[in-house]
């Protein structure tokens, strides 16, 4: 009796060894689970579109976004759960939805806030001393500078712009609307920019390489081209 009284004690003892056993494992696999979702979350969504074509994004909360040649957007996957946030190197026309919750454009240095409004904003960090500018086309915004506590506010047709050199956003001025965004209507637009910057400009919206003479690159140039193939 006491030989079948030891084996149901230790039949119990292996079968609470292997409940055990199961438990760690479907706590792992839960744990693994958890690590990968949290990792997929963290992972921001990232569109780049090729020099020689524009694409048009709808973002989670409807708003759109129209990126020209060579631009790079991302946000979080988390975007419009408390938050609208987006960074930018390139150019790109939004069109933000109003939702209560405030939106808001990154480039290095400098920001732009919203609620809901229209707007363009362009930024290559190779070009005329990293500027930032940004075109206001209905609404109102914010535009303020990161590398200094100074900002500014936008009214329809007004533009501004920080640079490495211009830190605090400078007065905001009255535009030509079909000039500061040219590139919608597939036209070009300068206006006294460097030739380096329109050579770079106009290698991404064709995506073709363009030799220069490096003794005119330095040179200004102002010109305006409408319908442009």
């Amino acid at each position: 009796e006491s030989g079948e009284a030891f084996q149901k004690v230790q039949e119990q003892m292996n079968g609470s060894s292997t409940s055990r056993g199961y438990w760690k494992y479907a706590a792992a696999a839960v744990f693994l689970l958890f690590a990968i979702g949290i990792t997929y979350v963290l992972i921001p969504v990232t569109i780049t579109v090729p020099n020689g074509e524009t694409q048009t994004v709808q973002l989670p909360d409807q708003s759109t976004v129209q990126l020209n040649s060579g631009s790079q957007l991302s946000y979080s996957r988390l975007f419009n759960w408390w938050n609208r946030e987006i960074s930018l190197r390139g150019e790109a026309f939004f069109n933000v939805q109003s939702n209560g919750l405030p939106f808001r454009v990154t480039t290095d240095n400098a920001s732009v806030k919203v609620l809901g409004t229209k707007f363009n904003i362009r930024y290559w960090p190779s070009e005329d001393d990293s500027r930032t500018s940004v075109f206001l086309s209905e609404g109102m915004i914010t535009f303020q500078s990161l590398t200094v506590d100074e900002s500014v506010v936008l009214k329809p047709d007004e533009q501004s712009w920080v640079s490495n050199i211009q830190k605090t956003p400078a007065e905001p001025i009255s535009v030509d609307k079909e000039k500061a965004v040219a590139w919608q209507q597939n036209s070009i637009a300068f206006e006294n920019r460097s030739l380096a910057s329109v050579f770079a400009e106009l290698e991404r919206r064709f995506d073709v390489p363009i030799n220069t003479d490096s003794d005119i690159v330095s040179e200004n140039i102002t010109i305006y081209l409408s319908d442009v193939d």
